[in-house]
């Protein structure tokens, strides 16, 4: 039976959870392809077309 030499202790349990709370939000605002071309075509009429004062 493995025995680790360490113990999780609360502070390291929390430092863990918060690692895994930003995996997490980091896996649900990964961009799709489509939307980051479409912001990329976007952005490319806004720097050919500048607005105009009035």
């Amino acid at each position: 039976m493995f025995k680790p030499k360490f113990t999780i202790t609360p502070k390291i349990n929390k430092a863990l959870v918060e690692i895994e709370r930003v995996r997490g939000f980091l896996d649900a605002v990964k961009l799709k392809d489509e939307w980051i071309s479409d912001m990329q075509k976007n952005a490319l009429i806004l720097e050919s077309h500048p607005l105009i004062p009035s």
